[in-house]
């Protein structure tokens, strides 16, 4: 834009200095550079827009910039050419190119129009002479504010009458429904059901049926992973952040990135934090966020630096200080649920640092919190329906290799992260020793799985045995925990394939040994025949608990308990990408009825 200002000038210098020559090319190329110019914004703002979803309307600005400058310039060059050739002196009252009011005067001292006719014949020039200017300015407005509009679909639903189902505590034997979800990216559990994010927008499920409740669709929106998926789980815990009682979700759309700039730095990467009611699908907050830094009390969503109500929407505060965050990766403190009422503002090791979702301020230090140190990644915290888990005692530094050193245990404790800040006093429940949280059977079921400890066998060890990954399970609705042998839902629950009578089968095996649900795999669904999967055991395709995988092997079938049902998701393209990073499609889903809680 720079360029093109400093070549206009150039030319219409040279071009407006009185003397002979012909002012045509200049104009011509005047016009034509601008033109080009305008083309080029308008084309990057329609790029950026169909790849990101997102409007930048400063490029259409520029656009309208460029053509205001061409057609000034062109018609100052124009009208000198036409004096030219007049003969007329620079200045003089029959100079077109002169500046000077709208009068018929011969001399500049006479008076303007008088009368009715002379006013209307002046309101008619002025508006002319602003037309294209407000043309092109509607136009701006247009592209800018309606165009991003046009391709979203958004429908919700009134709110459900009566209490929503409950999460399942056991395992039904029989299927309900299956559906093929193309672009699946994550599922999550929603206050009433399942809540689906894909490629191209995110939906809720109805539990009983499976058809779609309510959508919110931006085809050309990138969706953004917020928390670290701690290894490849499937659609697990990667974009979408739920409230602690699930009636709001938040997904972060990413905005157009400058790749020449910091990548790691939060400024220069701009995001888009939509937050929806998950029984209505009612949008109730779009806040632009350049970290992040994302977590939902039952009323407030941080995003960034900033707190906004969950209900309407309002800037609520904004931490300062230390507290403040300005790296892309702020989620290696924490981003998820919180509390009810408290949210993390920062952690350090195994503590954490507190504070009100009304203040900010108020900071409160709990200490000896226990994390999933066998993790893939940073050591998550883990946060289920506001509980987490602390130690009762400072644990040791990790001293070498925790994959080949024994899984030692510490006596642990269930509490709630708003009894920690001091917002209430819940007692906490004593959870026996244990080696740590499974984060992503805790993620996935809505409890605090917690690890076994194995004070003879190491990581690396159990790993080879195929688990076991869960001990015993909290369950933060009633307040009780439970051996994973005696348990019932699905949080101690194995899930793999096993040998059916058709070629082969999903199963998801309770801990207690009870019958769960075994459900079929039709030949021809999977880019491998279920054979193939069943003979390369090595590949970790045999049921097991659920825990934080690497890379490789990839997870081929995975679970989520939602109210109302246990949504078993069976990737069929297992062993086609070499990418696990990138989203597989379609992936199925069966909705396995069970008991509530």
């Amino acid at each position: 834009m720079f360029v093109l200002l400093g070549a206009v000038a150039a030319i219409w210098f040279l071009a407006s200095r009185p003397g002979e020559g012909s002012r045509i090319v200049p104009a011509c190329l005047v016009t034509a550079g601008c033109a080009v110019m305008a083309g080029f914004l308008v084309n990057l703002w329609w790029t950026t827009f169909s790849r990101s979803s997102f409007s930048m309307g400063m490029l259409l600005a520029q656009a309208m910039a460029a053509l205001g400058l061409g057609a000034m310039t062109t018609a100052d060059l124009t009208l000198r050419g036409i004096r030219h050739s007049l003969d007329s002196i620079p200045g003089d009252f029959d100079d077109p190119a002169r500046i000077h009011p709208l009068s018929p005067g011969k001399q500049d001292s006479d008076p303007p129009w008088p009368g009715p006719a002379g006013n209307g014949r002046r309101t008619g020039r002025i508006v002319l002479t602003l037309a294209p200017t407000v043309v092109l300015a509607l136009l701006v407005a247009a592209f800018h504010f309606v165009a991003p509009a046009i391709p979203v679909s958004h429908t919700t639903v009134p709110a459900p009458d009566g209490d929503p189902p409950a999460r399942p505590t056991s395992i039904g034997a029989g299927v309900a429904w299956s559906r093929d979800i193309p672009g699946l990216l994550e599922v999550a559990a929603g206050a009433a059901g399942p809540v689906v994010l894909t490629q191209e927008g995110i939906a809720a499920l109805d539990p009983g049926d499976g058809s779609t409740l309510w959508s919110y669709r931006r085809p050309g929106a990138r969706y953004t992973r917020i928390a670290q998926s701690y290894g490849d789980n499937g659609p697990v815990n990667s974009y979408l952040i739920t409230s602690p009682n699930r009636r709001h979700v938040a997904l972060a759309i990413a905005g157009p990135q400058d790749k020449e700039k910091d990548s790691y730095s939060s400024e220069n990467n701009s995001h888009l934090v939509i937050v929806l009611d998950t029984l209505t699908g009612r949008i109730t907050g779009k806040h632009p966020s350049t970290g992040l830094r994302i977590q939902l009390t039952d009323s407030v969503i941080l995003t960034g630096n900033t707190g906004h109500s969950l209900t309407d929407g309002r800037r609520l505060w904004s931490i300062e200080g230390s507290g403040r965050v300005t790296s892309q990766y702020d989620c290696r403190a924490y981003c998820g649920p919180a509390g009810h009422k408290s949210l993390v503002l920062r952690r350090d090791g195994r503590n954490l640092t507190l504070i009100p979702d009304t203040d900010p301020t108020a900071t409160t230090v709990a200490t000896n919190i226990t994390l999933d140190r066998y993790s893939i990644g940073e050591n998550p915290l883990v946060i289920a329906n506001g509980w987490t888990v602390r130690h009762t005692e400072a644990l040791p530094e990790d001293e070498g290799d925790l994959e080949f050193t024994p899984v030692s245990g510490w006596h642990a404790q269930a509490v709630t992260l708003d009894s920690l800040a001091g917002l209430e006093d819940e007692q906490p429940v004593d959870l026996g020793r244990t080696a740590g949280l499974n984060s992503v059977a805790s993620r996935a079921t809505g409890t605090l799985a917690l690890r076994p400890a194995d004070d003879e066998n190491s990581f690396n060890k159990i790993e080879r045995a195929g688990g076991p990954w869960v001990g015993a399970v909290f369950d933060p609705a009633t307040r009780t925990v439970t051996p994973a042998s005696e348990y019932a839902g699905p949080a101690a629950a194995k899930i793999g394939l096993v040998a059916g009578r058709d070629g082969g089968a999903i199963a998801l095996q309770p801990g207690d040994g009870s019958a769960g649900a075994t459900i079929p795999i039709a030949p021809g669904s999977t880019y491998r025949s279920p054979d193939a999967l069943l003979r390369d055991r090595s590949d970790g395709y045999s049921p097991v608990q659920l825990y934080p995988r690497s890379s490789f092997p990839r997870a081929t079938t995975t679970f989520v308990t939602t109210p109302g049902l246990t949504l078993v998701i069976l990737d069929p393209t297992t062993g086609l990408y070499d990418r696990p990073e990138e989203p597989r499609s379609p992936h199925r889903l069966y909705g396995v009825a069970g008991g509530p809680r």
